[in-house]
């Protein structure tokens, strides 16, 4: 079973082969002209109840209580079927998105990994009916194209986690992922540890990564570490005459040298947690090289070569 047809046979086993049996035979133009029909049958339907309560819908009667008009009821009955409908959207587009992402790359997988878990999937269906946005839908996809190419790979805890997750915190949480290399968030490198804590010296605050957001991210639960500042370790050399090193990250490969064989290169960093690591994976963004560049140059200063190609 293939990764496509494993997403097929969650969906079945779900009860939901009825409802994406139209998505089979063709999802995308017909998930286009469903959402433009439904959106424009929920702004007629706001306007018309709109119109009906001002028109005298909510009556009071001799005891002063309100009741509701059988226009009222209607209205809100067909609100609710309207709300219904929404959300199944929403539910579409997701897998949709999914499809398309499983049909993009179908090698990455584990196929000895089992089919996402009738609770899980039930809480990930839950919180992507609530996906209004496009951009929230993608994420909701890259969830589920997860999870099904590799089982157990996204927990309920990360799912309860992306559901609550402000804005402002999913955008910090974005950039510090593309500041990572090694599952490490890494603060400063320099040749002296005596420069790895100082603000002043380092890139990170100035892409707005501040000790503030460093503790808002620990108490979020995806990195730690921050109370006892941070981690230092060191980058050694692959050679013994000479410092010599290696480092790729994205596309492009950054070579460090010193002629000293003395010499040494220091990083400070945060590690990131369980719940941390697996939204790296969910998401995979793309490195920010131009905060790399900007890190490993500084080593310039302090006599090393370094080559960025």
């Amino acid at each position: 079973m293939n990764i496509v047809e494993k997403l097929w046979d969650t969906i079945i086993n779900n009860g939901l082969g009825a409802l994406f049996k139209p998505w089979q035979i063709k999802r995308v133009a017909l998930a286009e002209a469903i959402s433009k029909r439904k959106q424009m049958l929920i702004e007629a339907q706001t306007e018309m109840d709109i119109i009906k309560i001002k028109s005298g819908a909510v009556t009071i009667d001799d005891k002063g209580e309100k009741t509701l008009s059988n226009d009222l009821i209607d209205a809100l009955l067909m609100d609710e079927n309207l709300q219904v409908i929404k959300r199944k959207m929403n539910l579409l587009n997701a897998v949709d998105k999914t499809f398309t992402l499983l049909e993009s790359d179908t090698e990455k997988c584990d196929e000895r990994s089992e089919k996402p878990s009738d609770e899980w999937f039930d809480r990930w269906r839950e919180y992507s009916e609530k996906a209004n946005t496009e951009e929230v839908q993608n994420l909701w996809a890259r969830i589920l194209n997860q999870e099904i190419r590799y089982g157990g790979s996204v927990s309920l805890r990360t799912l309860d986690f992306i559901r609550s997750v402000s804005t402002n915190e999913a955008k910090l949480i974005e950039k510090v992922f593309s500041f990572s290399i090694e599952n490490l968030l890494v603060y400063n490198i320099t040749n002296d540890t005596s420069d790895l804590t100082d603000d002043k010296k380092s890139l990170l605050p100035k892409m707005g990564v501040t000790k503030h957001a460093l503790s808002e991210l620990q108490y979020l639960g995806i990195i730690e570490g921050v109370n006892s500042f941070g981690v230092i370790s060191d980058i050694p050399s692959s050679f013994t005459d000479k410092y010599y090193q290696k480092i790729e990250i994205g596309d492009k490969n950054i070579t460090i040298s010193n002629m000293d064989k003395n010499s040494k290169v220091f990083f400070l960093s945060y590690q990131f947690t369980i719940l941390g690591l697996e939204l790296i994976k969910i998401l995979q963004l793309k490195k920010d090289i131009a905060y790399f560049i900007q890190l490993f140059n500084n080593l310039r200063a302090k006599g090393f070569e370094v080559i960025i190609e």
